[in-house]
C-alpha cells in the first residue's frame, strides 16, 4: 500500500461536492493533512452559512489555510488541469 502523502492542497470542487454528499471527511481520511488558499476559503464560505460545504468547512478544524507562496503556479496549473479536462 502507498504512503499517504504528508499534505495534500484542495480545491473549492472537492470540498463542496464532498460536503453535499457528507464525505468531506474522506479527505482527511486519505490524505490526513489537508490545506487551502485562502481563496478557496473565500470562495466555499461566499455563499454564506447556507452554502454547499460551507458550515463543513467551518467545522473541519483539520483543515488548514495556508496562503500560497508563489500564487501564478496556482494560475499555472488552473488553466493546465481547464486544458486537460475541457479537450476542444
Amino acid at each position: 500500500m502507498p504512503e499517504r502523502p504528508q499534505l495534500a492542497v484542495v480545491d473549492s470542487t472537492s470540498i463542496i461536492a464532498l460536503a453535499l454528499v457528507g464525505r468531506l471527511d474522506l479527505l482527511r481520511r486519505l490524505y490526513g493533512q489537508v490545506a487551502i488558499p485562502p481563496a478557496v476559503q473565500r470562495e466555499v464560505l461566499a455563499g454564506g452559512p447556507g452554502a454547499a460545504g460551507s458550515a463543513e468547512l467551518q467545522r473541519a478544524t483539520w483543515i488548514r489555510v495556508i496562503p500560497l507562496q508563489d500564487p501564478r503556479r496556482a494560475e499555472m496549473l488552473s488553466d493546465l488541469t481547464l486544458c486537460c479536462h475541457n479537450p476542444p
